[in-house]
């Protein structure tokens, strides 16, 4: 396997920032639904969506945005 050194350019920088933009987004999306859950109480059936509801929008926005990406790059 070849591996291609290249010099950082502002697509890296681009893409690294937007990375970690993300995942910061991410956990906090992820940890707000278990701390609301706790402020009241929470019918049974609602705890599964909400645990489910983050992760889903995060790969539906995933593939919107892979998509769009794809198409315009």
């Amino acid at each position: 396997m070849m591996v291609r050194y290249e010099k950082w350019s502002r697509i890296h920088a681009l893409i690294f920032t937007v990375f970690s933009i993300s995942t910061t987004i991410e956990a906090y999306i992820y940890s707000i639904a278990y701390i609301a859950s706790g402020w009241v109480s929470v019918p049974r059936a609602l705890i599964a969506l909400l645990s489910i509801w983050p992760p889903l929008w995060l790969l539906i926005g995933g593939a919107v945005m892979g998509a769009y990406l794809r198409c315009h790059w």
